[in-house]
């Protein structure tokens, strides 16, 4: 006969949390029966609740609870720190978004799978109350480009459990993960559970979902997330945009991202999305206007090298350099420059170097004049031109050559600050200041232009 002395009572290790306070009336009115619910199918298991301030309810209608009371205008991440600090136990139920409870909760299928997998977190499958929609709720996350995509699915499976990233259910975890990695502050639940989650990928633990075990949501948890579920993570991660299962892609500017074009010169990260576009845009505007201003110029140099291998920027440059023939100086700076400016650019002249500095709020572009500007192709055609983003812009006749001309050997390779002629190839990207940052360049090889493309959604 097996002997189970030795095991303690499944309620002396899992306490149940759970924060209504964000619920809505309807919703609220749901409470009851569901805390009702927990004490039949778990009669001695603990819960600590959070509710809205006003919201009638009362401690001694149901055993083991404990209740607390939030502002409306509480941060979910600061209701889900405080309620999760109350723990006792050695596990946690995070009942997110739970609405009714039946035995189909199964939690010690999910307490079991922690030790059983070596899981940091098991989750439940889940299904909407109303509408009956269900989902394992296993999402896989791939961060690159400043971009954070989430692809629904799973890769593998153990003991009927899915390998996940993310998970959207309630789920259970040790309680002592929120003091390794504790919920950020200030945070809506979208971004403060996505951005643990992240943190658990990051140090290659293990996130499962059990679809086995099934707990009933709220049916407004499945809808649309906004971009204001999702902009205190973008902020955290830095990334500019978010492609979350449930709802449209959220861009987000470089104040909302916290992104710069100087972030990246010297900190080796790759450059910032907005960063990019703000370069390609003042180029664009300087290439369009010198063009329909019948004047010489072209890109040459890292321009150059970035347009024929990247079809714009170059992922690490922060700033380019567009060549003028030096005949075509004062037209410029009598026809282009108030055009620039009344695009909205600040102008700088440097007279004595016959060179054009174009900045806008993020980002700066040089013009320099040189003694020619190689266009002419043979026999009198129209001259050779690279997409530069949108912009199918003039450049030298045979643009690898002349960038083969200039940097010998090798071109194709990548190279960081090619400044002048005088460089040398890299064998690897400078150390990234920030270890684990998604921009890291040193995580790339220094050739092919495929890696560093945006992940499909």
């Amino acid at each position: 006969m097996l002997n189970c002395s030795g095991v303690p009572k499944f309620h002396t290790l899992l306490t149940l949390t759970y924060n209504f306070v964000h619920y809505s009336n309807d919703n609220l009115k749901l409470i009851p029966s569901l805390l009702a619910d927990i004490n039949k199918v778990y009669p001695q298991i603990k819960i600590i609740a959070a509710i809205p301030t006003s919201f009638a309810l009362a401690e001694m209608d149901f055993r083991d609870l404990q209740l607390y009371r939030y502002d409306s205008s509480s941060a979910a991440t600061d209701v889900w720190r405080d309620i999760i600090s109350k723990v006792q136990t050695k596990y946690v139920y995070i009942g997110r978004n739970v609405i009714h409870f039946t035995w189909f909760d199964r939690l010690e299928r999910l307490v079991r799978e922690i030790n059983n997998l070596n899981a940091v977190v098991v989750a439940a499958a889940f299904r909407t109350l109303h509408s009956g929609h269900w989902s394992n709720g296993c999402d896989q996350t791939i961060v690159n480009d400043y971009a954070l995509v989430y692809r629904h699915g799973y890769h593998r499976s153990m003991e009927e459990c899915l390998k996940c990233d993310h998970v959207h259910g309630p789920f259970v975890t040790k309680t002592e993960l929120f003091t390794k990695m504790p919920l950020h502050e200030h945070m809506t639940e979208t971004s403060g559970f996505a951005a643990l989650f992240y943190s658990i990928k990051l140090n290659s633990e293990l996130v499962v979902a059990c679809p086995d075990s099934m707990s009933f949501v709220t049916d407004s948890s499945r809808s649309d997330t906004s971009k204001a579920d999702w902009s205190s993570l973008a902020r955290l991660l830095q990334v500019e945009e978010i492609h979350p299962t449930n709802g449209p892609k959220m861009t987000f500017s470089c104040q909302e991202a916290g992104t710069s074009c100087q972030m990246s010169q010297s900190s080796g990260l790759a450059t910032s999305n907005c960063c990019r576009e703000s370069v390609m845009a003042i180029t664009k505007s300087a290439i369009q206007n010198c063009v329909v201003s019948n004047l010489l110029c072209s890109l040459e140099g890292p321009a150059l090298s970035g347009a024929l291998k990247f079809g714009g920027l170059s992922p690490w440059e922060t700033t380019i350099t567009i060549s003028l023939h030096r005949d075509n100086f004062t037209s410029f700076s009598k026809i282009v420059v108030p055009m620039l400016e009344k695009d909205g650019y600040n102008v700088v002249t440097d007279n004595s170097d016959k060179a054009f500095v174009i900045s806008s709020e993020h980002a700066s572009v040089k013009v320099h004049s040189v003694s020619s500007v190689e266009r002419d192709s043979p026999g009198g055609m129209r001259h050779t031109s690279l997409l530069f983003g949108d912009l199918l812009s003039p450049t030298p006749s045979n643009p690898a050559l002349s960038l083969k001309q200039r940097y010998g050997t090798g071109f194709l390779e990548h190279m960081q600050r090619q400044q002048s002629i005088n460089f040398t190839h890299i064998s690897t990207f400078s150390s990234c200041l920030t270890p684990g940052h998604h921009a890291c360049l040193d995580k790339y090889i220094t050739d092919g232009n495929i890696q560093f493309r945006k992940p499909i959604s």
